[in-house]
């Protein structure tokens, strides 16, 4: 299971009665989600199998919305609602790490400029990648090191599909979208496509080799491997040990993309 559906596997096994969810919604930013997904409540109402199911959506959309208002909600849920003792958090120890990354909610939410900077990037194309880096940056100040990952996979992600599509626009459409399937190819086929395709940048960077390569796989298998992990234990040290590299690559991606 996934980080967020053992959260939620975790909640809706060891719930005392039926929750009412929309004012954790709204408390913390997230109505429009709420209102996106009646079936969470109806399936608890009703004890209907995809309750459990449902739940894990709901918290995955305030997840992608902002990480780190969605962990806070995620500790208050867990705090108000389950209210769990030494024994059942000693028998769900990731449950012990999650709330320890948080304290009371309200401390999760750290103004980027109280906050250092884990990556220092700018100027930044336009207000999506400045609300992904603030995002970056907010939840590796939080200590939320899984949302990190996460969102930095995002990061390049972006970057790479915004690259391919500003240098092919739709005459080579595949490289970057599934036509079919009205979506963004997979990101491991999006940096296998990079690469094929590399010696038609070295006009702006000669430099670029698979050394580049590397270190994109590098924060994709991160990023991959964060959202399907419970371990909390090293992700710091190795963000530290990455960091340098992070903004390498953001900035030779945002190279590319503004010499286009």
């Amino acid at each position: 299971m996934t980080f967020l559906s053992n959260i939620s596997h975790f909640i809706t096994s060891n719930q005392k009665s039926l929750i009412d969810w929309e004012p954790y919604f709204q408390r913390f930013t997230f109505s429009d989600i709420y209102k996106k997904c009646p079936r969470v409540y109806q399936s608890q109402y009703f004890g209907d199998n995809d309750y459990e199911w449902r739940l894990t959506e709901a918290l995955k959309m305030a997840y992608l919305k902002n990480p780190t208002y969605a962990h806070s909600m995620i500790i208050a849920m867990i705090q108000e609602e389950i209210k769990p003792n030494d024994q059942l958090l000693q028998n769900n120890p990731f449950i012990e790490e999650v709330l320890s990354k948080g304290g009371t909610p309200i401390n999760m939410i750290v103004p980027l400029s109280q906050s250092n900077k884990y990556i220092k990037i700018s100027p930044l194309p336009n207000p999506f990648y400045e609300e992904l880096v603030e995002n970056i940056c907010k939840t590796y100040n939080c200590g939320i090191y899984i949302a990190t990952e996460i969102l930095s996979r995002k990061l390049i992600e972006n970057l790479v599909i915004d690259v391919l599509r500003k240098k092919y626009g739709t005459t080579r459409l595949d490289l970057y979208y599934i036509t079919a399937n009205r979506r963004f190819q997979p990101f491991s086929t999006l940096v296998n496509n990079f690469e094929i395709n590399i010696s038609d940048f070295h006009y702006i960077i000669p430099s670029l080799d698979r050394d580049f390569i590397n270190k994109i796989n590098k924060f994709r298998d991160s990023g991959n491997s964060a959202a399907h992990n419970l371990e909390f234990q090293g992700v710091k040290d190795k963000l530290d040990k990455n960091n340098l590299d992070l903004e390498s690559v953001v900035k030779t991606l945002l190279r590319l993309l503004s010499s286009l």
